[in-house]
């Protein structure tokens, strides 16, 4: 399979599918669950607290202005990790806290609002979805529970297909920054149990593609895969991770 046919239309109707598709699953970790401690001054401390939520693409968050209710509004990021506000330019979110977006909300609205008093609540969040596309024997959307590779992926989804290409399998995955990285993997090591090591851990929206020849110039088949199939700006930095 050549670069030029990651533009297929199968392939562009997963991916619109998967940024798009808004859901309930939330990413975020779970609570430990309490512990019998002695409440005495030599008890161990308290663990750290877990890391802030980052919004992603197809959550549904809820922008509140308390003195100015009329401009409430509840918003779904869009694919390109934005939203639309009233009076503002298209702001983006994904990979920014809750508190962070709150904060340049604030900012942007000093100018048209006397006091912006702006709070942002995630209502829904985006659902852990993961896609892989090429040489398997079905392609399409799959979900993220738990823990899962891409080479667990690949098996989930029918496995290689005749002419896939082991050892070139791309992993796509878009950072809080909104920079698309890629990464090619030798999953024909990881098949045969040589080196297991070699395989990756997905995270949700990540883009696997399985080609059928060789890859022999990673940033520009990354460009062109994103480029054609997804709505961002075409000067994005890509680089591999």
């Amino acid at each position: 399979m050549s670069i030029s046919s990651v533009r297929s239309a199968g392939a562009l109707a997963i991916v619109t599918g998967l940024l798009c598709l808004s859901a309930t699953a939330c990413v975020a970790p779970g609570p430990r669950q309490p512990m019998d401690l002695p409440t005495t001054a030599s008890s161990s401390p308290e663990p750290a607290d877990l890391p802030a939520y980052r919004i992603q693409i197809a959550d549904r968050l809820q922008i509140r202005f308390y003195r100015n209710p009329e401009l409430d509004q509840e918003v779904v990021v869009r694919p390109d990790g934005k939203i639309s506000l009233p009076f503002i330019d298209d702001v983006l979110c994904a990979g920014s806290t809750p508190r962070d977006l709150d904060r340049l909300l604030t900012k942007q609205y000093a100018g048209e609002l006397s006091i912006p008093d702006i709070t942002v609540i995630v209502l829904e969040f985006g659902a852990q979805k993961v896609y892989v596309t090429g040489q398997v024997y079905k392609p399409g959307l799959y979900e993220l529970i738990g823990q899962k590779t891409v080479y667990q992926l690949i098996k989930e989804a029918g496995g290689f297909d005749i002419g896939a290409r082991r050892t070139h399998v791309v992993l796509i995955r878009r950072m809080p920054d909104g920079e698309y990285i890629g990464r090619r993997l030798n999953l024909k090591e990881v098949e045969y149990g040589r080196d297991p090591g070699a395989d990756v851990p997905l995270q949700p929206g990540d883009m696997v593609h399985i080609p059928n020849n060789a890859i022999s110039n990673m940033g520009e088949f990354v460009t062109l895969y994103i480029r054609n199939l997804l709505p961002v700006n075409p000067t994005t930095v890509l680089r591999g991770f």
